[in-house]
C-alpha cells in the first residue's frame, strides 16, 4: 500500500517537487530531470516518452500545494488523523488474517489468560477471607464482656439465625455463647480455604481439558467466504483512496465520507473477528469466561462480603465549586468479577450533572449488567433519592456519559454541605 507521503515525493530525487511537471503518461517528476532531456524513461511506468521542452506541463496543483504550505499546514491535521485511521484498519486486518492462519495461538492464549486470572482471583480471595476473618475475630473478642440483645444482631454478618439458636442453645451465657461463635467462625475459615483449594483445583483441571478440546476443533474452522470477500474488497479500497489523497485532503465532503468509511470498515472487521473467535470455541466464550466470573461458588454467610454487587461513591459539590464545567471527577478504583472500574462524575454547562462507568475489562466476550442511581445528600439536614436510574451492558468501551440530574447554581456555589451519592447496582 502506497504510503501518503509518497504524493509529495518525487520518484528520482526521493525530495519533495520542485517546479513539477507531468509527463504524457500522467506521472510528475521534477523539471530538472527531464529538461536537459530529449528522451526520458519514467521510472514509475518504464514508458519511454520523447521530451520536447517548450510542451512541458506544470503540475500546478501539487505546485499550488506545496508553495502555498497547504499540505504543511491545512491538511496536516487531517493527514495524520487519516493515517492514524488506517493504520487502526491495517491493524485489525491483520489481525484477523493472522487468527485465520494461526488459529490455535488464540485458543491456547484464550485459556491462558483464563486460568491467569482464577490463580489471581484464587490469591486475591485468600487475602480478602484472612482479612474478613481478623475483622470478625476482633469484633466478636471485643463482644465477649458486652454482649446485649442490640449487639447479638451483629453476629448475624457471620452466621445465620438457625446456627445463632444452636449456639445458643448449648450455652449459658453471653460469653460462652461469643467462645462458641469464636470456635465455630474458626472452623467455617478452614473449610472456606479446603473449599476454595478444592474448586481451583477442579476448574483448573477443566480449563486444561477444555483448551486441549477446542486446539483440535480450532483446526477445523476457517473464515466464512463472504468475510474474506468483504476483506478484499476493503483492502482494494484503501489502496485506492491512497493514491487519491489529494481529493480526501481538500475536500470536506470526501474527507468526512473517507473517514466514516474506515470506521465502519474497522467496526466491521471487529466484530467479525470477535465471531471468529467465538467460533473457534464453539460459540461458548461467554460460558467459559463466565466459570472465572463465578469462581469460587460460595453461598454461605461467612463467604456473603465475596459477592458485594453494590459499591457507592461519594463526590462533594464543593469540588465542583468554580470549575470549568466538562471538568471530570474520577473515583477511586473498585472491583466487580474481577473487572476494575472508575466513576466519572462531571457538571456541564446546561447544568445537567452526568456520570460514567469507566472499565478495564480484559475479557474478550463478557461484560457487565450495571444499575445507575443518583442521589443527593443534603448533610446533618436529610437523604433525597431522586431516582434516576439506569441500565446497561458495558463490554469493551464506555457508553458515554449519562445525565443525572439538573441542579441548580445555588447547590453548587453557595452550599457546600452537599454530596452527591452515585450508586452502582451490578447484576
Amino acid at each position: 500500500m502506497s504510503n501518503f507521503n509518497t504524493c509529495f515525493t518525487c520518484k528520482i530525487c526521493d525530495n519533495f517537487f520542485v517546479d513539477p511537471i507531468i509527463l504524457p503518461c500522467g506521472h510528475s517528476v521534477c523539471k530538472s530531470h527531464v529538461e536537459k532531456k530529449e528522451q526520458f524513461i519514467c521510472q514509475i511506468c518504464s514508458i519511454e516518452h520523447t521530451i520536447f521542452c517548450k510542451s512541458l506541463i506544470p503540475n500546478k496543483f501539487i505546485e499550488e500545494i506545496l508553495t502555498t504550505k497547504i499540505y504543511e499546514n491545512l491538511s496536516e491535521k487531517k493527514r495524520q488523523k487519516i493515517l492514524n485511521s488506517f493504520s487502526l484498519l491495517e491493524k485489525v486486518i491483520h489481525e484477523i488474517e493472522n487468527l485465520e492462519k494461526n488459529p490455535d495461538h488464540f485458543v491456547a492464549e484464550f485459556f491462558d489468560g483464563l486460568i491467569k486470572k482464577i490463580d489471581l482471583r484464587r490469591e486475591e480471595i485468600i487475602v480478602e477471607i484472612e482479612e474478613h476473618y481478623r475483622s470478625g475475630l476482633t469484633e466478636l473478642n471485643d463482644l465477649k464482656n458486652k454482649l446485649n440483645y442490640f449487639q447479638i444482631r451483629k453476629l448475624t454478618k457471620w452466621f445465620t439465625r438457625t446456627e445463632l439458636n444452636n449456639f445458643k442453645q448449648n450455652t449459658k451465657t453471653n460469653e460462652e455463647l461469643v467462645i462458641c461463635c469464636l470456635d465455630s467462625f474458626e472452623k467455617k475459615k478452614e473449610e472456606q480455604s479446603i473449599k476454595i483449594e478444592k474448586l481451583y483445583i477442579d476448574l483448573l483441571s477443566e480449563m486444561k481439558k477444555d483448551c486441549n478440546n477446542y486446539l483440535d476443533l480450532s483446526k477445523t474452522k476457517k473464515l466464512v467466504d463472504s468475510v474474506k470477500t468483504k476483506i478484499q474488497t476493503i483492502k482494494n479500497n484503501m489502496d485506492e483512496l491512497s493514491q487519491n489523497i489529494f481529493k480526501i485532503l481538500i475536500n470536506e465532503n470526501i474527507y468526512d465520507a473517507t473517514k466514516k468509511k474506515i470506521n465502519d470498515d474497522r467496526e466491521f472487521i471487529n466484530n467479525s473477528i470477535r465471531d471468529f473467535k467465538n467460533t473457534l470455541l464453539s460459540n461458548k466464550g461467554f460460558e467459559l469466561e463466565s466459570k472465572v466470573f463465578g469462581f469460587p461458588e460460595l453461598n454461605d454467610t461467612f463467604s456473603a462480603f465475596l459477592n458485594k454487587n453494590v459499591h457507592n461513591f461519594r463526590f462533594k459539590a464543593e469540588d465542583l465549586k468554580g470549575k470549568q464545567r466538562g471538568t471530570i471527577f474520577i473515583s477511586n478504583k473498585s472491583v466487580f468479577k474481577g473487572i476494575p472500574f472508575y466513576v466519572g462524575l462531571k457538571l456541564e454547562k446546561n447544568n445537567y450533572l452526568y456520570a460514567c462507568l469507566y472499565c478495564s475489562n480484559e475479557f474478550e466476550f463478557s461484560g457487565i449488567d450495571v444499575n445507575y442511581k443518583i442521589s443527593e445528600i443534603v448533610v446533618n439536614y436529610r437523604f433525597q433519592n431522586y431516582g434516576k436510574s439506569f441500565k446497561f451492558v458495558f463490554r469493551h468501551f464506555g457508553s458515554g456519559f449519562k445525565k443525572l440530574k439538573k441542579i441548580t447554581e445555588n447547590t453548587v456555589e453557595l452550599n457546600t454541605n452537599i454530596i452527591f451519592l452515585l450508586i452502582l447496582i451490578f447484576q
